[in-house]
């Protein structure tokens, strides 16, 4: 469980980030 929810945490963190650079 807690594997799961920390990859999805990195996932969300990617996108927020590709979404700041845009």
């Amino acid at each position: 469980m807690w594997k799961a929810v920390r990859r999805n945490n990195v996932l969300v963190s990617e996108m927020i980030r590709a979404q700041e650079t845009v």
